[in-house]
């Protein structure tokens, strides 16, 4: 169904998307672990769950 890969060629406006939608990604992951941790979101967060776990095992 797709063409050989040599045909196929992407440039580099196509490559800068694919790295900005990993690094968004990332990014919102990151952020969702710093504020719930491993476990469920709170309804109301208010503060960093996951923060407040990483400074009590880390020390930072």
């Amino acid at each position: 169904m797709l063409p050989k890969r040599e045909a196929r060629s992407r440039s580099w406006f196509v490559n800068a998307l694919v790295v900005l939608f990993i690094l968004l990604v990332f990014g919102n992951l990151v952020s969702t672990l710093l504020e719930c941790g491993i476990g469920p979101c709170a309804d109301d967060p208010d503060k960093y769950e996951g923060l407040i776990w990483l400074r009590s095992r880390f020390g930072f």
